[in-house]
């Protein structure tokens, strides 16, 4: 028999906040040189989707480093604030998901497992306060190390002083939950709120 679960780690994007790409894209793209972006409809591909933007994500380039990698990319015209600004724009809250995370917090400690980077860790839990509750952030750009590598979930294991066997884990992406499963997670792959919650709540034993 595994450990009940003392505690629950959920990602951020997808799971807890929605992630919008299109405003994004058309305001980079009224900034780009159209030579260089002609067709691009994808906004992590305007980016440059690439191992530069992993690098970024495992903190090995500053924010102005991976700024100027996307100007030189996309022959973008304006400056690294207005930059910042876009890059910021893609969130919306996931609501239902956050209420269980506020629910699941009232009984656990809630520990959040993100690949993100600094311009959006820690700002994103001043702009958007109902995020806060949870006990430590493991991201990768401060840890050196994203998901699935399992590095990252070893890394962030250590961080919060807990063990896989007795955590919960809530994830998008099945790589990232097929590397957390091996090392001992339970595991919810989150494909909508309904069913994520769901699960969710028969891993706790919650009626």
């Amino acid at each position: 028999m595994p450990p009940p679960i003392r505690q629950v780690m959920f990602d951020l994007g997808v799971v807890l906040m929605h992630l919008e790409y299109d405003a994004a894209r058309e305001a980079c793209l009224a900034l780009c040189d159209p030579a260089r972006v002609s067709g691009s409809r994808d906004f992590l591909k305007l980016l440059g989707r690439s191992p530069v933007v992993d690098a970024y994500e495992r903190g090995e380039l500053t924010a102005r480093e991976f700024f100027a990698h996307f100007a030189a990319h996309t022959g973008f015209s304006g400056g690294f604030e207005t930059f910042v600004d876009i890059w910021r724009s893609i969130f919306r809250e996931n609501t239902p998901m956050i209420e269980l995370g506020r629910r699941v917090a009232e009984h656990y400690p809630v520990y959040f497992m993100t690949n993100a980077s600094d311009l959006h860790v820690p700002w994103i839990f001043d702009r958007y306060p109902n995020l806060r509750f949870f006990t430590d952030v493991a991201c990768s750009c401060y840890i050196g190390a994203a998901k699935p590598d399992p590095v990252y979930y070893k890394r962030a294991l250590a961080k919060f002083g807990v063990e896989a066997d007795s955590s919960l884990f809530i994830d998008d992406r099945p790589e990232n939950v097929e590397s957390a499963r091996a090392l001992g997670f339970r595991c919810v792959l989150y494909e909508s709120p309904e069913q994520a919650i769901a699960e969710t709540r028969a891993f706790l034993n919650w009626t």
